[in-house]
């Protein structure tokens, strides 16, 4: 092959859309044209072979410059100065996180204590102690997760699971919230396996249902910012006697009025308060727990609980757009 020949071969091989490194192969690899070509030196007669030696050196030098020029572009400037900018994505709190320090700073206010708890619990914790019995139907409305190998423990369904323990370590009089993750097997529009409420527990010689229903009506009203009427439905909850349902008459946009369940709440079980080492006859208590998830939902407009978990950006701006 000549020198003319190699020369345009490479040309071509420099002006084909192929990556940098593709070229290199092409005409410096084991199979390359520049390769093909140092090896046939041998088969020259001496004194062309020195000089054809020299020029395909020299060719080789020129297709490295060439090939560098791709990888480093020295007529382009690194950094055009006169472009715009790019604007910064602003964060947000995630609007979950934001409904529970909302929360939270209400009943702070109130003077309430906040504490965690653990999410993975004993039977007793989280059933047997809160007058859930072995046998209690109840039961069966909640689709536990257990602990592969650990017999007697689970995912706490509720966070009702750190009320025993937190009480047994206080005197009265105690007010504290639990807001945490809880789980439970089961996902549609409304429910995920993984979902956070927050349980309130008061406890002191003298408190009633009435104290417990003006504590929830002033925090609907400062969690959604205006007063809401509320309507207190009898219902059965195994850790209170007497207990009820609380439902909200929520004004949708078009002006229509609805009941939406929000919380559930009563007077502590007497059986409960001996289970955390309380004199029942002396002192009374009561509790409360709602889903953060739905009062988040309310909160910001979102109609599909699952919306929450799906990293999507006009979801978790949400917060952001709420003073």
């Amino acid at each position: 092959m000549t020198i003319t020949a190699v020369t345009k071969r490479l040309e071509t091989i420099l002006a084909s859309p192929s990556s940098t490194e593709e070229k290199r192969v092409a005409g410096l690899g084991r199979k390359g044209i520049l390769t093909e070509c140092l090896r046939e030196l041998g088969q020259l007669p001496p004194d062309e072979r020195a000089k054809a030696g020299a020029e395909l050196n020299k060719i080789k030098r020129w297709f490295n410059d060439e090939l560098d020029k791709t990888e480093r572009p020295l007529d382009k400037p690194l950094l055009d100065l006169t472009a715009p900018g790019v604007p910064p994505t602003i964060g947000s709190i995630h609007p979950i996180s934001a409904a529970i320090n909302r929360a939270v700073d209400i009943f702070s206010r109130l003077g309430f204590e906040t504490i965690e708890g653990p999410e993975i619990v004993s039977d007793w914790d989280n059933f047997e102690s809160l007058h859930f019995h072995p046998d209690h139907p109840a039961r069966d409305t909640q689709d536990t997760m257990m602990v592969e190998g650990r017999p007697g423990w689970l995912l706490r369904t509720q966070t009702s699971a750190v009320q025993i323990p937190a009480i047994a370590t206080r005197k009265p009089p105690i007010r504290f919230i639990v807001p945490g993750k809880t789980y439970r097997k089961e996902s549609d529009a409304t429910h995920v396996p993984m979902f956070h409420q927050l349980e309130g527990v008061i406890i002191d010689q003298q408190v009633s249902f009435a104290d417990l229903k003006g504590l929830l009506e002033y925090f609907i009203a400062e969690y959604f910012g205006r007063p809401m009427r509320l309507r207190f439905r009898p219902h059965f909850f195994p850790f209170t006697e007497p207990s009820a349902e609380v439902d909200v008459e929520w004004i949708k946009p078009d002006g229509t009025k609805k009941w939406l369940e929000l919380l559930g709440c009563g007077c502590i079980h007497p059986e409960v308060l001996q289970n955390a080492g309380l004199d029942a006859k002396r002192y009374q208590g009561v509790a409360f727990g709602l889903g953060l998830d739905r009062h988040a939902m309310l909160l910001y407009g979102i109609n599909d609980i699952r919306e929450l978990f799906l990293n999507k950006e006009e979801i978790l701006s949400q917060s952001a757009n709420l003073s």
